[in-house]
């Protein structure tokens, strides 16, 4: 496999556990797209360590919060045991194009999170997804903030300077000072 840099690639999941005995992935989907999944002729593994293994996908099945992959080379539990937590990830120039105002996970995590005063809040750390809107999790100076992606909060994203712009992020940190509540 040539030499590629972790920014050769786009993460379209993560690895949660083995399904059943024959060696399938469950697999968590970062990705609006499930039908990109169908596509998807070849991936890459990269375990927690950094290690890189490329897989065909045989076989792509759906299920309710999951979906589950059948990968060449794969044939028993025990080695998709060692995949567990790995990203599930595909080359850069095999991303799909996204409508206006949309973004990989990927391209957010590690951009810098500033008040609409330009204060330095911290750094995204993740983004956790499936409730009633997505979440910004955020580290820095004020500790741990979990910042819901909506725009009342977030006012802009801004990939080329590698910024997330927060509205009225002092009601974050002061929820009491939140205005509208009685």
């Amino acid at each position: 496999m040539p030499h590629r840099s972790p920014d050769d690639f786009r993460a379209l999941g993560r690895v949660v556990a083995p399904h059943g005995l024959q060696g399938a992935l469950k697999v968590e989907s970062w990705s609006d797209f499930p039908e990109r999944f169908e596509a998807l002729q070849w991936v890459y593994l990269r375990r927690v360590t950094g290690e890189l293994a490329r897989h065909e996908v045989k076989n792509v099945r759906f299920g309710s919060r999951h979906i589950f992959l059948k990968l060449e080379g794969l044939t028993h539990r025990e080695q998709v045991e060692e995949y567990r937590e790995a990203e599930l990830l595909v080359p850069d120039e095999e991303s799909w194009p996204l409508p206006q105002n949309r973004y990989y996970v990927s391209d957010i995590v590690g951009m810098a999170v500033v008040g609409a005063d330009d204060t330095l809040l911290g750094e995204v750390i993740g983004i956790e997804t499936g409730g009633a809107q997505d979440i910004l999790t955020v580290r820095g100076t004020l500790g741990e903030l979990m910042i819901p992606i909506v725009d009342e909060w977030i006012s802009e994203i801004d990939t080329a300077a590698r910024k997330v712009r927060i509205s009225n992020w002092q009601n974050l940190v002061n929820p009491e000072e939140c205005k509208g509540e009685d």
